[in-house]
C-alpha cells in the first residue's frame, strides 16, 4: 500500500490515542493490518532489478512522502488535526515498516531483511490474492478517504 493512505490512518491514530507511544505503536501494528487487504501494488517493484529497482521505488517513494506532507499540513494548517507528538508517533509508527523494507531493498542489511521477510511481507501474502494496479489504486483511495472522514467528524 501507497504511504499516503497508512499515513493518514496513522494521523487518526494519533489524534485518537494521546500517549505518543502507543500512538506509535499502533500507527505500525495499523500498517500491518492495512498491509493484510490485497492492495495492487506488491509487485511493483518486481519489474526492475539492481539500481533501476532502487531508482524507481525511491522516485515513487518521494513523491508519495510530498503528499504525506501535504496531507499532513492541510490537516494541521486547517487545524482538523492538532500538531501533537501522538499525531506525530502515530503518522511515524504508520509509514516506518516501509521504511524498514526499503532500507533492507537497498543494504540488503540482515536485521532489515529478517524483519522485512518474516514480518512484513507475511502481511502482504497472508491472503493469497493479487489484485490489478488499477483496483489497488481504487482500494488505496478508499481507504483513504475514509480516515479522512474520520478525521472530520
Amino acid at each position: 500500500m501507497f504511504l499516503t493512505p497508512h499515513a493518514a490512518t496513522g494521523i487518526y491514530i494519533g489524534s485518537q490515542i494521546p500517549n505518543a507511544w502507543l500512538a506509535f505503536l499502533f500507527g505500525f501494528i495499523s500498517h500491518l493490518l492495512l498491509d493484510f487487504i490485497p492492495h495492487g501494488d506488491e509487485s511493483l517493484g518486481e519489474r526492475w532489478n539492481g539500481k533501476i529497482k532502487v531508482y524507481h521505488l525511491a522516485l515513487i517513494s518521494g513523491l508519495d512522502m510530498i503528499v504525506v506532507g501535504l496531507l499532513t499540513y492541510y490537516l494541521i494548517a486547517n487545524r482538523i488535526v492538532p500538531l501533537t507528538p501522538a499525531v506525530l508517533a502515530g503518522l511515524a509508527g504508520s509509514i516506518l515498516p516501509d521504511y524498514i523494507w526499503g532500507l533492507h531493498e537497498i543494504t540488503k542489511d540482515k536485521v532489515t531483511g529478517w524483519i522485512s521477510s518474516n514480518i512484513l511481507s507475511a502481511c502482504h501474502h497472508l491472503l493469497p490474492v493479487r489484485l490489478p494496479l488499477k483496483v489497488g489504486v481504487i482500494i488505496q483511495l478508499t481507504t483513504l478517504l475514509i480516515f479522512m472522514r474520520l478525521l472530520t467528524i
